[in-house]
């Protein structure tokens, strides 16, 4: 019911306009109750050119127009035979009023570019600013009041049309054909009584607004969707198409036509709007590129790399043409402007399909081929009737037709980004769904070794009192590849085991599992060092499929011996001094790999420090090493303050340290 309404003055309008009579050049206004007139509909004298005497004579309305040739005021000077000009112009028209004295209100729509309007030689205003350095400015339509002194009154109107943007244009000014609610809608240049035209004026802005529907709507789901994926890659940083279609989404809204749809009343410069859009577009552009590719997780080929480049410096030349000229330098003409976009758009379209094509195997690629292809056929198409239109070539279309027009608009490049969004959406959703329940199960395993790793790397209190043995392990990840083993041997002896697994996360934590499980039914017997290596060597040899695991045995004696076997593991500290010992092959490598064993004698007191590699890897931002001498300076302190002084230095590997002490009872105890 609300629209019917609305309807209503639209077709009292259309009424009024049909009834205002005119003939060459005279727009006849009288006969009719209402004051209300299109002078789009009516015939203008055309000049090209400025007043030459430079005092405004051409807008006195006692000037003799009648050489002047005739163009219609519903179509630019570009269709009228007047195709490319650029510079002033002048329009006239003769229009008889009911009477004399009359209040009036003109309101002048789609002027290319700049202009000053003049009623019987008073200016009553204008758009914008003359010359080539002058910006374009848009502007809805525009409302002037002015008192009618006579029954006939002339109506002069000087353009200025910008030598870069009248091919985009048509030339003057003109009426496009405008709709609403499917009945054609007045949108020229309106002429009549002031309540009248503030009234129609108020119907253009809702046509506007209806004729954005789709636009504003498409635009507003892009960019919840470019939302929505950017929060997905807060959830998931490693997985970088959230964030590449989180980009694309929220840039590819912010084109000219949405920000006209959503500030209808607001004016313009469209030159520094065009910049704008054009920095967004390289945004759009490159981000749109990569996330194809990282789609089908494909890396960029040479030929893709040449393409997104070439890509990105054709459309930082078409910002440089808009900037160039307002300095005054026209070095790329309108038609270039739009090649160099269309090469752009070719070699995005040839590059995406041919990948997504290659990737046919691969479901995502299915899905997402048939929005693409709509896409592309959108972009291909708009650039072509664009660069025919901009060109000359063909004045009939500037943009690719409606699909259909009620209840408002709706465009092939609709229909591919409502097609194309939710496809693309279902892909990341499941995609992201699939992702999350992986890492849930990983963080599952995680936790479960992380609890086997802690019991099982427990550090035991020894029964013999001789000796004094504290551990401490801090990994650097969830679960590490360090171990140690302590063990009392049926022969009184203590058996501490020190080891390195290459590699980290899960698989090297599950070697580790299967070393200590090792070294528990190996404390049955009491076998030197040397053999238990040897054992162990063979263990890995058999079930490790590349990588290897340093590590280091010892045999602590009631009486202070301590023998041990070293499997490329870092040598023991004796007393803050690196004790030099034969070293072995690290586990794993060779099959029958041999190991020796040295004894050492400590005294009461005497300490050995056994470390992995990550105290003296322990690293600055800057780069410096913890280095081996440092870890030589600490090695006399307890293991606790060892692993402390790294972890401060910057840790970067996990970080296991024994410290082993030999006192006799009476020293412990003393």
């Amino acid at each position: 019911m609300r629209r019917r309404h609305a309807l209503l003055p639209l077709l009292v309008f259309a009424g009024m306009f049909s009834a205002a009579r005119l003939d060459a050049q005279n727009f006849d206004l009288a006969g009719h109750a209402e004051l209300l007139g299109d002078l789009s509909r009516a015939q203008w004298r055309f000049h090209t050119g400025d007043d030459p005497d430079g005092k405004l004579g051409w807008a006195s309305p006692s000037f003799d127009d009648s050489r002047w040739p005739l163009l219609q005021g519903d179509r630019g000077w570009a269709e009228q035979g007047f195709a490319h000009y650029h510079g002033f112009a002048w329009y006239r028209l003769h229009i008889h009023l009911p009477a004399a004295g009359l209040s009036l209100a003109l309101s002048p729509v789609h002027i290319d570019n700049a202009y000053r309007l003049y009623l019987d030689g008073q200016l009553l205003g204008g758009v914008g600013e003359f010359g080539p350095l002058a910006a374009l400015i848009h502007r809805p339509y525009d409302f002037y009041r002015a008192e009618a002194r006579s029954q006939d009154i002339v109506v002069a109107i000087r353009v200025y049309s910008f030598a870069w943007g009248a091919p985009y244009g048509v030339g003057g000014f003109h009426r496009p054909t405008d709709t609403l609610y499917g009945f054609s809608a007045p949108s020229g240049f309106l002429i009549g009584s002031p309540q009248l035209v503030d009234q129609l004026n108020g119907y253009r802005i809702l046509l506007i607004t209806e004729q954005s529907t789709a636009d504003i709507a498409v635009a507003f789901l892009i960019f919840a969707a470019g939302v929505i994926s950017l929060y997905l890659w807060r959830r998931q940083r490693t997985s970088r198409e959230y964030l590449l279609f989180g980009l694309t989404c929220v840039c590819a809204p912010w084109t000219q036509a949405l920000v006209y749809a959503l500030f209808p009343n607001l004016q313009i410069n469209v030159r520094d709007l065009s910049i704008g859009t054009d920095i967004v577009y390289l945004g759009l552009f490159s981000a749109s590129f990569l996330f194809i590719f990282a789609l089908v997780r494909r890396p960029l080929g040479r030929f893709a790399r040449l393409a997104l480049a070439v890509g990105c410096i054709l459309t930082v030349l078409r910002i440089i043409g808009p900037v160039s000229q307002a300095f005054g330098y026209d070095w790329l003409p309108p038609a270039g402007n739009r090649l160099l976009n269309g090469i752009a758009i070719l070699l995005f379209y040839g590059c995406t399909m041919t990948v997504l094509f290659r990737n046919w195997h691969l479901v995502e690629a299915r899905r997402i081929a048939f929005p693409w292809i709509l896409r592309a056929i959108s972009g291909v198409g708009l650039f072509l009737i664009g660069f025919t239109y901009t060109a000359g070539w063909q004045h009939k279309l500037s943009s690719i037709p409606d699909l259909i027009s009620w209840p408002f608009p709706v465009t092939l490049g609709h229909v591919s980004l409502l097609v194309f969004l939710p496809i693309t959406g279902w892909i990341l959703l499941d995609r992201f769904a699939e992702v999350s329940d992986r890492d849930a199960s990983q963080r599952s395993e995680v936790e479960a070794a992380q609890r086997v790793q802690s019991i099982l790397l427990r550090p035991l209190e020894p029964l013999n009192s001789d000796w004094s043995i504290d551990a401490v392990y801090r990994a650097a990840a969830e679960v590490g590849g360090d171990f140690y083993h302590i063990a009392h041997l049926p022969n009184v002896s203590i058996r501490v085991v020190l080891g390195d697994v290459s590699g980290k996360g899960m698989g090297a934590a599950m070697l580790v599992s299967a070393l200590i499980g090792a070294l528990d039914i190996l404390r049955r017997e009491c076998a030197p060092p040397e053999e238990v290596l040897a054992k162990l060597n063979t263990m890995l040899v058999e079930k490790q499929h590349g990588g290897f695991t340093t590590c280091i045995c010892l045999e602590l004696g009631p009486g202070g011996a301590v023998a041990i076997a070293n499997a490329g593991h870092l040598p023991p500290y004796w007393n803050g001094k690196e004790q030099s010992l034969d070293h072995g092959f690290p586990l794993g490598l060779l099959p029958q790999a041999q190991y020796a064993a040295s004894v050492l004698q400590l005294a009461p007191r005497d300490r050995l420090t056994l470390c992995t590699d990550g105290i003296p890897e322990a690293r600055i931002p800057q780069g410096e090493l913890f280095g081996f001498d440092r870890t030589a300076a600490v090695s006399h302190l307890g293991a606790e303050e060892i692993a402390r002084s790294a972890q401060q230095f910057g840790q970067e590997d996990d970080i296991t340290v024994v410290t082993l002490t030999f006192a006799l009872a009476e020293v412990l105890h003393a």
